[in-house]
């Protein structure tokens, strides 16, 4: 299973948007399929759940503005999950589970 969650980060001076993506998964063949689609962006850290045996990939990446942020959640072809500040959950692309 591969779970995508992201959130933006911070909006800087020059109006740009700071965006963060992580990726869980278990399965490293199918986890290449979702990377061929984060070319763009950043990797910036990762890390091993050792009780789940799930491995995490996060990633940065900047914005122009809010549209193109929003532009790009909706294009993502996997379910992907944008967190937000209150701790409120969006779902886009639900249908297209992977793995």
């Amino acid at each position: 299973m591969i779970d995508v969650v992201c959130w933006k980060e911070q909006k800087r001076e020059d109006s740009t948007i700071a965006c963060r993506l992580q990726v869980h998964y278990t399965d490293q063949r199918r986890v290449k399929t979702v990377l061929k689609e984060l070319q763009e962006w950043k990797e910036s850290g990762s890390g091993f759940n050792p009780r789940k045996k799930e491995s995490l990939l996060i990633f940065t990446r900047n914005f122009p503005n809010d549209g193109k942020w929003r532009s790009f959640l909706k294009s993502f072809p996997y379910k992907i999950t944008e967190k937000t500040p209150t701790g409120k959950e969006k779902v886009y692309n639900a249908k297209k589970v992977i793995g």
